[in-house]
């Protein structure tokens, strides 16, 4: 089977990630998506340190809270699972 791209609507009243480019992602289960990090892409641009994990079966984010080393916001990061 193929993979399809359809658009999804949003409840606008829902907590979302802020728009952003050059951040890692990784399937972490068969329903849910982890995002990490970035750039905003809103101007002026802003480095995120932030996490958040999409489930694709009810298409909702959550925030993320996690302990984490100190990043150096001027190199990407790379995740696996």
């Amino acid at each position: 089977g193929g993979y399809e791209w359809s658009l999804i609507d949003l409840d606008p009243a829902s907590l979302v990630p802020p728009g952003r480019t050059l951040h890692s992602a990784c399937a972490v289960s068969d329903d849910d998506i982890f995002i990490f990090g970035g750039i905003h892409s809103a101007t002026p641009y802003q480095c995120l340190a932030d996490g958040w994990v999409l489930d694709t079966t009810c298409m909702e984010w959550k925030k993320t809270q996690f302990k984490a080393a100190q990043v150096d916001k001027r190199y990407t990061i790379k995740i696996f699972y």
